[in-house]
């Protein structure tokens, strides 16, 4: 089954948490897996370069995905930090309080 982008756009709009939207929004925007996405770490997020760098993803490999050009505000909007670099280890453990 293949989404349309407007009913990809009313599946995340239906995610009530800030925190899992935004964890699905970058497994979308990103192609990552849900477990890639919650170990993402804030250093991995290279706005300047446009990518983000997977860590120990599938078959315990490092790679490189494009960065979305709508994802580092996206991810500003809920913790500033995010884009400068400085704050929790992991995104999905700043974000909403953690769970």
């Amino acid at each position: 089954m293949v989404l349309s982008p407007a009913e990809v756009v009313q599946f995340l709009d239906s995610i009530d948490t800030v925190k899992h939207r935004t964890i699905l929004t970058t497994c979308y925007a990103a192609g990552l897996r849900i477990s890639e996405a919650v170990q993402l770490t804030v250093p991995a997020i290279d706005s300047q370069r446009m990518v983000l760098r997977i860590e120990q993803g599938k078959g315990q490999k490092d790679r490189y995905v494009m960065l979305s050009p709508t994802l580092p505000s996206a991810l500003a909007r809920i913790d500033p930090r995010l884009l400068t670099k400085i704050g929790p280890p992991h995104i999905s453990s700043g974000i909403d309080g953690g769970v």
